[in-house]
């Protein structure tokens, strides 16, 4: 029998390490060396951690689990877990007390105008299982760092960390960040999305349907055609939806809009548009909250603005 059949038959009965190390009159690295990948090991190592589960052990923290949390899911000592954060530039707190004091920290009126405009725009709600609770979740090309920043910032203290990863499929690289699990965000969970998992809009939107929000929004899924009208990327939406966002923009703001129909791939999509006057009335009402980087999604300010004639029923979109 060769030592490493004989150091795997005494692993299996039950033998530790270090005492098949003491009865073969080895070291404790040698007999590691020898058992490793050969047997599944009955105590877990962070050496022995792939690349993808040290990256979803990061994750699961910058998500909001707690150190113990994480370390009971891998079965793994939290002390170890700390080690590994620590390696990655994370500072855990191995106690629960810190999420539980933002937990209870409520979500302020601006947090819940920027949410609207989140959500109506890229922004997702999600959680990770039935009975978690919800988070949101913040991705922004890194040629826009400056937007994701003031994304993060909008929503702080519930943002832990954030990270850079490569979109092989846009060829880009994008800056993600998740909040923490808030029982606050139930309520928009429930507003802008069906049991489905499909997000609609709102029929209570009024409330926070501010200059930031759609800022937010316009930031988000806006775009400027020839540099003068304005097309909001609201494909995602059905019709009723759009009926709905056309008719808050124009009570709440006194923005018409008009909702085009488009063809993309055999399908039929819908989007909102808005002509050179209301896309600088638009422009005006949202420009305070326009971070610096996206301004050239709107118009420049105009003087003349208020002096337009009224706009016709044919002018065009």
């Amino acid at each position: 029998m060769t030592n490493e059949e004989m150091y795997i038959n005494q692993y299996k009965a039950g033998l530790t390490i270090r005492q098949i190390a003491i009865q073969n009159n080895t070291s404790y690295e040698a007999v590691r060396k020898v058992l490793k990948n050969k047997v599944e090991w009955r105590k877990k190592y962070i050496s022995d951690f792939t690349e993808s589960q040290i990256t979803e052990a990061i994750r699961m923290f910058d998500d909001g689990k707690t150190v113990k949390e994480i370390a009971l899911w891998y079965e793994i000592s939290p002390p170890a877990i700390s080690r590994l954060l620590h390696a990655n530039n994370r500072t855990p707190d191995c106690s629960a007390k810190r999420y539980d004091i933002l937990r209870a920290s409520p979500i302020n009126f601006v947090q819940k105008q920027f949410i609207v405009g989140h959500l109506l725009g890229d922004g997702c709600l999600y959680r990770d299982g039935n009975n978690s609770l919800y988070k949101i979740s913040i991705a922004q090309k890194k040629a826009h760092a400056q937007y994701f920043h003031w994304k993060r910032a909008m929503l702080d203290p519930f943002v832990n960390a954030w990270r850079e990863n490569i979109d092989k499929r846009g060829n880009s690289v994008m800056l993600n960040a998740t909040t923490i699990c808030h029982p606050g965000l139930k309520f928009f969970a429930d507003a802008f999305y069906t049991n489905d998992r499909v997000k609609i809009v709102p029929k209570n939107l009024d409330l926070y349907f501010t200059p930031l929000s759609l800022a937010v929004w316009i930031m988000d899924d806006g775009s400027l055609n020839h540099g003068i009208n304005m097309r909001i990327a609201s494909m995602g939406f059905s019709p009723e939806c759009h009926l709905r966002l056309q008719g808050y923009l124009k009570s709440v703001f006194d923005i018409r809009s008009k909702i085009m129909a488009y063809r993309y791939k055999g399908k039929e999509y819908q989007q909102i548009t808005l002509n050179k006057l209301n896309t600088q009335k638009l422009s005006d009402i949202i420009r305070p909250h326009v971070v610096q980087c996206m301004k050239y999604k709107i118009m420049s300010e105009s003087s003349t603005t208020k002096c337009q004639a009224p706009e016709r029923d044919d002018d065009r979109v």
